[in-house]
């Protein structure tokens, strides 16, 4: 039985790696606003966090592949934690334009409310999510579920959820507009050069 696992999981190594050739990397960031609670401490506690989550994703182009890389996050929860953690995010296209992805996160928290720590999360998210066939950057708004338990002697398991805002949403794409306002034109176009 072990063989046929380690048979099965050589051959699908193999298969991800010699389609990586193919793969290109879709990037993505996002600023998640949730609530929730925790269980196993004292008492339940009601939550708030702010996030900051990327993701790298590799596969073949279109909205209709898997897409697999690593995912980093940055958050806070109740302006009482830092907490920071790296791993993985596998992307599966469900709709086109709106795939669910899974997230699995290692990290550490410091907190000032209890016991800092390492931990370990996982995240589901859905929503708009399309691949950009012009952009190495690909566009988000989501929602999502979190669960994270702490790995220390007294566990305290997190269970958010919330929205995924994304960045350039935010950022980018409002100054753009008040560049062009100001400018009297887009910020694509070169100045015009008068003779």
């Amino acid at each position: 039985m072990l063989r046929q696992l380690a048979a099965l999981l050589l051959l699908g190594l193999f298969v991800f790696v010699s389609n990586a050739a193919k793969a290109d990397g879709q990037w993505n960031a996002r600023l998640g606003i949730g609530f929730g609670g925790s269980l196993g401490g004292a008492e339940p506690d009601f939550l708030y966090t702010n996030s900051l989550r990327a993701e790298v994703l590799f596969g073949a182009p279109g909205d209709e592949h898997i897409r697999l890389g690593p995912a980093l996050e940055l958050r806070t929860a109740d302006f009482c934690s830092i907490e920071g953690a790296g791993g993985a995010t596998l992307l599966l296209p469900l709709f086109r334009g709106f795939p669910l992805t899974v997230s699995a996160l290692v990290g550490y928290a410091a907190r000032r409310d209890r016991e800092s720590g390492a931990f370990v999360a996982g995240i589901l998210t859905w929503g708009y999510r399309s691949y950009d066939f012009h952009d190495p950057y690909q566009m988000g708004f989501q929602i999502f579920v979190s669960a994270r338990t702490d790995l220390h002697e007294n566990p305290v398991t997190e269970i958010t959820a919330g929205i995924e805002l994304d960045l350039e949403a935010l950022f980018v794409l409002p100054a753009r507009l008040i560049i062009s306002f100001f400018r009297g034109g887009s910020p694509d176009e070169p100045e015009s050069v008068e003779e």
